[in-house]
């Protein structure tokens, strides 16, 4: 357990690891056999220098990481309770990454190609110029919503596809109960295809975009509380109420209680996946039962990068 303010605690063991929710994404997604860029600041030190070591080693393409001259690295010290499988975060952050950071060239020249762009939702003043510039381009964009952030509406306004947090919905729109605020932020953002929202060990909650919208009156008749309501924890189940969404709820993949040796990070493995499985065209089931697995299998080993699985590793039936 953590200590309490005046109490010592023996650490049994001391890694240092990569993170951050879009490297760690992107690092899964790799994995799995993108060839995903990444477009961010960070110190000219040390940590810097491993932070782009190990990206490297996982194929990630890091031409277009910035360096600060003269200043720090972001870098976060992550406490395991290794009895519960719990962490808490200690973070210090880095200088940040500004709008005339990103030149039109570099984003020209980082988006040539790309099939799909992803945002954490942090750094939004640049982010949110890489965004303008992608659907202009025709690319779509990928928008992760973990918590409430200086710019991240504006960003959302950009997106195809949206990925929350459980407690996002219902910081960001104030409805009270999960279903409400479920189906109050998807009417808030029209032109998103999907949403998911991931519950932790209880899974997630796929609505995808009917090609005939309704009124905020109408999207409410869909009954989401009724929905989360299930009871098979190996089962997906799909549920149909009307045009305006189809909804898909999927379980998480179980693990013995023993083989959890830490979280941190299965929700960026789970985003990983998904990106990339729109790259490739994975229908919704498909999709999340195998972001399922991997963020499943993340957990088995410390650290947010340590657990993720390579494609080689997983059944051919999760992709067939």
């Amino acid at each position: 357990a953590f200590p309490g303010s005046t109490d010592l605690a023996r650490v049994d063991l001391l890694q240092t690891q990569g993170g951050g929710n879009c490297a760690n994404a992107l690092t899964a997604a790799a994995r799995l056999g993108l060839k995903p860029v990444l477009i961010t600041k960070i110190g000219d030190d040390a940590v810097g220098d491993g932070i782009i070591s190990e990206l490297e080693n996982d194929d990630v393409n890091t031409k277009f990481v910035l360096r600060a001259k003269g200043q720090p690295s972001p870098f976060t010290y992550i406490i395991v309770d290794r009895e519960g499988g719990t962490r808490t975060c200690i973070h210090t952050p880095a200088a940040p990454m500004r709008v005339e950071d990103v030149s039109p060239n570099l984003i020209e020249e980082s988006l040539h190609g790309a099939a799909l762009v992803y945002f954490d939702g942090r750094l939004a003043e640049a982010a949110l110029q890489v965004a303008k510039a992608a659907k202009g381009a025709g690319i779509p964009v990928l928008v992760e919503a973990e918590r409430l952030r200086p710019g991240l509406n504006e960003l959302l306004a950009h997106a195809d596809y949206v990925v929350t947090s459980a407690r996002f919905p219902q910081a960001w729109t104030g409805e009270a109960g999960l279903g409400d605020a479920l189906l109050s932020t998807f009417y808030c953002l029209p032109h998103i295809r999907w949403m998911v929202t991931t519950l932790g060990s209880k899974g997630s909650v796929f609505l995808e975009r009917a090609n005939v919208l309704q009124d905020e009156d109408a999207t409410r008749t869909a009954k989401l509380e009724d929905v989360l309501k299930y009871n098979k924890a190996n089962n997906l189940k799909e549920y149909s109420e009307g045009p305006v969404a189809r909804v898909v709820v999927a379980s998480a993949a179980v693990l013995p209680k023993d083989a959890i040796m830490d979280t941190t990070g299965a929700g960026d493995a789970f985003i990983g996946t998904l990106l990339y499985a729109i790259c490739n065209s994975m229908p919704p089931e498909q999709s999340l039962q195998l972001a399922a697995v991997v963020a499943a299998t993340k957990c088995t080993a410390f650290g947010a990068r340590g657990g993720l699985p390579m494609r080689s590793s997983l059944s051919e039936n999760l992709f067939a």
